[in-house]
């Protein structure tokens, strides 16, 4: 399960949280960028149509 949080256009938070199938493993890997290029494309991809697809 991933989430994505867009702040002012410009900053980007995204985490992803595996599992599996065993509890004991939960792993959560994140990501944090505002004010550069990997930003810029994430939220052009969210704004773009990829928000659409995923639920909030």
């Amino acid at each position: 399960m991933g989430r994505v949080l867009v702040v002012d256009g410009e900053t980007v938070l995204l985490s992803v949280r595996d599992g599996g199938d065993d509890p004991e493993l939960d792993d959560e890997t994140a990501l944090w960028s505002s004010r550069t290029g990997i930003a810029a494309v994430l939220v052009q991809l969210i704004d773009g149509g990829l928000g659409d697809s995923v639920s909030v």
